[in-house]
This record gives structure tokens, C-alpha cells and sequence, in this order.
């Protein structure tokens, strides 16, 4: 039921997939430029090297030769790339510094850029809560300033302990990539690779479930509704599981055929929809669970079984 009415809300919102998708196409663009001017001048140094032009030229002599099936001077061409190979390695680790430098700055824009999605992901969650309580329909970057306070003081919070959890799950499976999976057929290695994949982002998610919807929706203070996301007693939470499970089945399937079946074009909309739905299933999710009335489209209203009453401060703050 639960995943029923996530695609219903997600349908009833996906204009905000529109604008989502322009605030990150924005975001993308200027961290993206960031990055290239902090890497350029390390790499531009690498490749207008001699070393690097004539390693180039070696392997491409080599490939030459070899479809042409002259194999007498292949071993001197082999020798020369090796050489070559050993002299570019000792021009990077001159530059060992610079690359350093250049790469830690590359992981501070990625968290700041992350930081920005964030911000964009929190205003898009804002809207499809005034959809969900007033079916309203609320303007995106009027939104982003009214909740920016809000929206940054989660992402302080949120983005670091994401990174975190990321960067934890990426050396788990390169263990299990090349150590304890090395026996097992390459085949079947792809396979649990994608299950562990799957798990380790439905682990995350069905954790951090209620922490918007308790900000937006529960009005909650961001440290309030981290305990409350937290803490899953009385939560159901296999059922939170299941349904992620699916649904990012589904997603992984949808953005994957957008990739090859589109050449990648319809990745543009796959990506911030796959967001949108995400979101969806938070906040319908927070309300099933703490029986909270809503709007999954203009003329569709889901109620508890037990209504709340609210009391006149409540009303006019806009609780539901």
C-alpha cells in the first residue's frame, strides 16, 4: 500500500522533477569547472611532457607494427615504452605534492557540491509536503530561502556522516572485490557485488527514512529528528526494508535502461526522478506511521483511522 501511494504522490509531484533537475544540471556545471581548473594545471604539466608524448607515440607505433605484421622491432619499441613508463612514473612522484594538494581540494568541492544537492533535495522534499498536506503548490527557490537555514544545518550534519558511510561501504567491497571473492567465478562475483551494492544503499536509506519528513513534516529540530529516524521501535522496519528493496530494483533498472536505450539522454530525467520518488516514499511512509492526513493527488485524500484533533496553535502553523 505504502508503495502504492509513494507512486502516486510521485506522479502527483513531478513537475518538481523539472526543477530539481535544472538546480542540479546548475550545481553540476559550476562544481564541475571548479574541479577542472584545480586538476588542469597538474595534468596539463603531465601531459605536454616529453615523456608522456613519447610513451604515446610508442604504444601507438606498437599497435601499428603489430597490425601490420612487422614483429622485427617490436621488442625495441616494448623496451622504449617500459623505459618511458618508469620515467613518467618518476615525473608523478615529483608532482606527489601537487597531486596531493589537488586531490584533497577535489574531495572538499565534492562535499561542498554534495552539500548544495543537498540543499536542492531538501527544498524538493518541501514542496511535496505542501503538496501532501494543502495540495499546494509551492515555488522552488522561494522555498530553498524560506528552509535554507533549515536545509544547511541538516546537510552539515547529513552530508559528513553519508561521506562517511560511503567511503566505509567502498573499502568493505573493494575487500570483497579482491579479497575474500577472489575463488569465486567472475560471473557469480558481479552478482553478489550488486546485491551487496543494493544492501549497503537500503541499509542507509531505511535509517535515515523519517529524518525529512520529521524536519518538514513532524516539525522537528534537526537533532530531534535524527533520534526519531534513528530509533526504529514500532517502525516496522523489515517493511521499510522490503519496500526499498524494490523500489531501488526498480530505479537501478529504469536509469540503467536510460543509459543504454537513450545513449544517456534520458538520464537527464530518470536521475531527479528517481530523488522525487525516493522522497515520496519518506513522507507517505512518515505519515502511514504516524497517522497523519494527505493529499497523493488533488482529489485523494488519505486519512488514519484515527483522526487528530488539533488545537488552535497547531492549525494555524499549518500541522496536519
Amino acid at each position: 500500500m505504502k508503495f502504492k501511494r509513494s507512486f502516486h504522490v510521485f506522479i502527483d509531484n513531478f513537475s518538481t522533477t523539472y526543477k530539481l533537475l535544472l538546480f542540479k544540471v546548475i550545481v553540476t556545471i559550476i562544481f564541475a569547472c571548479a574541479s577542472i581548473g584545480i586538476l588542469y594545471p597538474v595534468v596539463n604539466k603531465i601531459t605536454d611532457s616529453t615523456v608522456y608524448t613519447d610513451l604515446l607515440n610508442g604504444v601507438k607505433d606498437f599497435f601499428v607494427k603489430l597490425i601490420n605484421g612487422d614483429t622485427s622491432s617490436l621488442a625495441g619499441i616494448s623496451s622504449n615504452i617500459k623505459n618511458n613508463f618508469a620515467k613518467l612514473g618518476e615525473l608523478i612522484e615529483k608532482e606527489k605534492a601537487n597531486i596531493i594538494i589537488s586531490l584533497s581540494l577535489i574531495a572538499i568541492i565534492y562535499l561542498i557540491q554534495r552539500f548544495f544537492q543537498g540543499v536542492g533535495h531538501f527544498t524538493a522534499a518541501s514542496l511535496i509536503n505542501d503538496k501532501m498536506a494543502m495540495h499546494a503548490s509551492s515555488p522552488f527557490i522561494g522555498t530553498m530561502i524560506k528552509n535554507l537555514g533549515k536545509a544547511s544545518i541538516y546537510n552539515l550534519i547529513y552530508v559528513p556522516l553519508s561521506f562517511l558511510y560511503d567511503v566505509a561501504c567502498f573499502i568493505g567491497l573493494g575487500f570483497l572485490i579482491f579479497g575474500a571473492m577472489s575463488f569465486i567465478p567472475l560471473l557469480f562475483r558481479f552478482f553478489i557485488i550488486a546485491v551487496a551494492v543494493i544492501l549497503v544503499l537500503v541499509i542507509k536509506m531505511t535509517f535515515t527514512t523519517d529524518w525529512l519528513p520529521a524536519m518538514l513534516c513532524g516539525k522537528h529540530k534537526v537533532g530531534s529528528a535524527m533520534k526519531t529516524t534513528l530509533s526504529r521501535k514500532g517502525k516496522n522496519t523489515a517493511n521499510v526494508f522490503s519496500n526499498y528493496v524494490i523500489i531501488i530494483l526498480i530505479i537501478m533498472a529504469i536509469n540503467v535502461g536510460a543509459l543504454f536505450l537513450t545513449f544517456g539522454v534520458g538520464l537527464l530525467i530518470s536521475v531527479p526522478a528517481s530523488y522525487i520518488i525516493l522522497i515520496s516514499f519518506q513522507f507517505v511512509n512518515y505519515c502511514d506511521d504516524n497517522e497523519i492526513k494527505y493529499f497523493i493527488d488533488k482529489n485523494t485524500v488519505v486519512k488514519p483511522d484515527k483522526v487528530k484533533k488539533l488545537t488552535r496553535e497547531e492549525f494555524f502553523r499549518g500541522e496536519n
